[in-house]
């Protein structure tokens, strides 16, 4: 790791800002598909196409992100998913103002490519600012911001609108996307201002194969990705993460109004559980468990909780 051990808890605290500004944007989709079900006459499995629309950016625009982070660097690049954040939701305005499924399903595509770039930038950004040993305890503490973030949104827009979810019109949300707007462009602000140092992984700076290898010996004399697989099964393992994670967070709302349940924020739900493991993850890893020994004992207990 090339960053000094200077203190990094400012940096880190910017990132924190970041990572619940993920959640906020990804928490759109559980107030909005419980609203279009109503004023739009669309049925759950329409509605979840913005889910499709959200995710599949990050897919298109992963390498394009990395390419964007050589260029101009981490914090820039930080910079610009905010404003491209403050462009989708502007284009949210579109969408209800025309009453369009297409034009939400646009806007919902252009936030996850925000989404798809901020996250290319600040997840290994937050990886490679401290010790690689205690990196799985500031990724938890990440996920506390992040988390926290998504039943912020419902409840945010529903208290600036002043109603009840099965309340709201179109029109209504004119006026907390447009602050929304506001806020990611002051966002983008503070991240190009943000004292952030421009750090590196080990080996991004080596020039010749003997330096590669002293700086990563295990990717000595490997020259393609299918030579890691550790990182394959590392990329099916997130796949199926972020989708059970994305389905219980973005559809709690939704499937309580189906119930008819009383109230708004289910979504509050699955986050304090997810909260809660990123608490033990941060309380735990690395002065009680390996990174290891945690990543085994939660998969086991993936196992179990899907066989149940």
């Amino acid at each position: 790791m090339n960053t000094s051990q200077k203190n990094f808890m400012v940096p880190l605290a910017f990132v924190g800002m970041m990572f619940f500004a993920i959640g906020f944007a990804l928490g759109i989709n559980s107030f909005l598909m419980p609203v279009l079900e109503r004023s739009m006459e669309m049925s759950a499995s329409e509605s979840n196409l913005l889910l499709a629309a959200t995710f599949v950016p990050f897919l298109i625009f992963g390498i394009p992100a990395t390419k964007c982070i050589e260029a101009i660097g981490y914090k820039k690049t930080m910079a610009l998913s905010f404003i491209i954040f403050a462009v989708a939701f502007g284009l949210f305005i579109q969408a209800a103002a025309t009453e369009s499924i297409v034009w939400f399903l646009f806007a919902s595509f252009i936030c996850g490519a925000a989404n798809a770039v901020l996250q290319a930038s600040v997840n290994p950004y937050v990886t490679i600012l401290g010790p690689i040993e205690s990196a799985a305890k500031r990724i938890s503490i990440m996920g506390i911001c992040n988390k926290l973030a998504w039943p912020a949104t419902t409840l945010f827009i529903t208290l600036v609108i002043g109603k009840t979810i099965d309340e709201i019109k179109m029109e209504d949300l004119f006026q907390p996307f447009g602050i929304i707007i506001g806020i990611f462009v002051v966002l983008g602000v503070i991240a190009l201002m943000a004292p952030l140092p421009e750090v590196k992984a080990a080996g991004e700076d080596a020039t010749t194969d003997a330096e590669e290898a002293v700086a990563c010996p295990y990717a000595e004399g490997k020259t393609s990705i299918m030579q890691f697989p550790h990182l394959l099964l590392g990329v099916v393992a997130l796949f199926l993460y972020v989708g059970v994670e994305t389905i219980a967070l973005a559809t709690a709302t939704g499937y309580a109004k189906a119930l008819e349940l009383p109230g708004d924020n289910y979504g509050f739900i699955p986050s304090i559980g997810m909260v809660v493991g990123y608490i033990c993850g941060a309380t735990l890893i690395p002065k009680y468990l390996s990174q290891a020994t945690a990543m085994k004992i939660c998969a086991i207990i993936a196992i179990i909780g899907s066989a149940w």
